[in-house]
């Protein structure tokens, strides 16, 4: 499948507007692979066109305390308090990215979608835009298992609790699978590897 990149998040936001399962509406959010002991978290849902948060990190030699507005529209980052290379850089090291999450307690397949890492573009004018995303992977987990898919490679990872090393199959395609054929399948696979 051939990489799709989109200039804006609203444009991100919009391939994925259901749950493929439950057919409820997706919650954006702006999340991070690495913040946690160490670094901020971050976990923000959209608010009109923006991600609104408080971004805070204490060090012996560096120390942040910002809000951060992410707008949809023009991929802008606003450091309120703090527009330095340093935070920007901070900010980056968290590896920032857009989640598409499924919230609906009755769905039970736990689906988010999720985009490429964000890049940072900062101009001459100190203007600090977020370079195009594309889209990276689904995930949905049910009772002992989890699926991961990678449309770009073309390739989905199983993960069950009994087996610790993934299962590699071909990209199995959530929306057009559904929810009982996309398990049934993924048994199957289970059974004979």
């Amino acid at each position: 499948m051939e990489i799709v990149y989109f200039n804006t998040i609203k444009d991100f936001i919009k391939i994925k507007e259901k749950c493929p399962f439950c057919k409820i509406n997706l919650t954006p959010i702006l999340t991070d692979y690495n913040g946690g002991k160490y670094l901020p978290r971050v976990n923000s849902k959209l608010t009109n066109d923006n991600f609104i948060f408080n971004f805070e990190y204490y060090s012996r030699t560096f120390n942040v305390q910002t809000k951060v507005i992410v707008n949809i529209i023009d991929n802008s980052v606003y450091f309120k308090e703090a527009n330095s290379y340093d935070v920007v850089d901070l900010f980056e090291s968290i590896v920032p990215y857009i989640q598409l999450s499924c919230e609906n307690k009755l769905c039970k397949m736990k689906y988010y979608c999720a985009s490429s890492i964000f890049h940072f573009i900062l101009d001459n004018d100190n203007k600090i835009t977020i370079s195009p995303i594309c889209f990276m992977a689904e995930s949905c987990s049910n009772n002992n298992l989890c699926v991961y898919s990678y449309p770009a490679d073309n390739i989905s990872h199983i993960f069950t609790k009994k087996c610790s090393t993934p299962i590699q199959t071909q990209y199995l395609d959530f929306e057009l699978y559904g929810k009982e054929k996309l398990l049934s399948r993924v048994k199957t696979l289970i059974v004979f590897s």
